[in-house]
C-alpha cells in the first residue's frame, strides 16, 4: 500500500466547511477540504489534473505518491 509509509507523518483532520472548495471534480471536494483544514502542504494522488485545479488556489501542492515518498525519504 502506498499510503502506509506516510501514516506516521499524518494527523487526523476533518472538513470544516463542506462546499467551500470547487475543484474540477466535485467528488474530490471532501479530500481538498480535509487537506485545507489539516494544513496540508501537499496532496499525494494519482488524480493530478482534477485535484490540482482546487488545491493550488489554497497553496497546496499536488504530486504523485511516488514523488512524495522519494522526497520524504531523502
Amino acid at each position: 500500500m502506498v499510503a502506509s509509509p506516510l501514516a506516521p507523518l499524518s494527523r487526523p483532520a476533518r472538513p470544516s466547511s463542506p462546499g467551500r472548495t470547487a475543484g474540477a471534480d466535485p467528488d474530490d471536494d471532501l479530500v481538498l477540504e480535509t487537506a485545507i483544514n489539516g494544513g496540508a502542504d501537499v496532496i499525494a494522488t494519482f488524480n493530478i489534473g482534477d485535484m490540482r485545479a482546487g488545491a493550488e488556489r489554497f497553496g497546496i501542492a499536488v504530486e504523485r505518491p511516488g514523488v512524495t515518498l522519494r522526497r520524504l525519504r531523502s
